[in-house]
């Protein structure tokens, strides 16, 4: 990120209420930012929060005009928001996992983990 090294941090979703949230770090260059994304189950916490953090750095790229790369690509190999699909047009995610994606992001099912392991074995 603009020339330095940035981490970006996923924790394990904790249940809260009956719902489920994902803890979200991004390192910027002025500090860490905390966030957190919720679902109805660990792995739609988790997958929120990705799009989460991804959204955040995109919009940092797009409209704060920062130099955010990965793997010296413009791609940030994250899930991303429907959208803003536009904003990140080199997102290699195969066309089965981004169907897969959106599924288990927008059903809010505990059908998630199933949904998901559905994809890998095929």
């Amino acid at each position: 990120m603009d020339g330095q090294q940035a981490k970006c941090r996923f924790y394990k979703p904790q249940e809260d209420a009956g719902s489920f949230f994902c803890p979200v770090q991004i390192d910027w260059p002025e500090g860490t930012k905390n966030k957190r994304a919720g679902g109805v189950d660990e792995v739609q916490a988790l997958l929120l929060g990705m799009m989460l953090a991804h959204t955040d750095l995109l919009a940092a790229r797009n409209m704060d005009g920062r130099v955010i790369e990965w793997l010296d690509g413009q791609s940030l190999g994250l899930p991303v928001t429907p959208s803003i699909r536009d904003w990140d047009p080199d997102n290699h995610m195969n066309r089965r996992a981004r169907s897969a994606f959106h599924s288990v992001c927008m059903a809010g099912t505990t059908e998630s983990a199933r949904l998901m392991r559905s994809v890998v074995q095929r």
